[in-house]
């Protein structure tokens, strides 16, 4: 899910995401399995990522974006994982 509409978007063109679903991985990352042992871990877990993106408005294209990315077993239901993951990224992007 996406928000676009804010009252300051003459002056900075701002966007909020949300999203969950699946995080399936070819095998059970390296830094999890230091992080909480092989029966805490697994491939497949759920992932949750909290986005916003800046932009002028003369230049909507280019956004800044900071994100949060978490991979987890929700609570203990996937794998008996409770955490797993989290990464804040910060970065640019370019909308074609």
């Amino acid at each position: 899910m996406r928000w676009n509409a804010f009252p300051w978007d003459e002056f900075i063109d701002t966007s909020i995401a949300f999203g969950d679903g699946p995080s399936l991985a070819t095998e059970t990352p390296d830094l999890e399995k230091a992080q909480y042992g092989g029966n805490h871990a697994g491939a497949g877990l759920n992932f949750v990522m909290l986005e916003l993106t800046l932009a002028l408005p003369e230049h909507p294209n280019i956004q800044l974006i900071n994100r949060f990315q978490h991979r987890s077993g929700a609570f203990d239901l996937i794998n008996n994982a409770g955490d797993a993951s989290t990464a804040f990224v910060w970065g640019f992007k370019y909308r074609f």
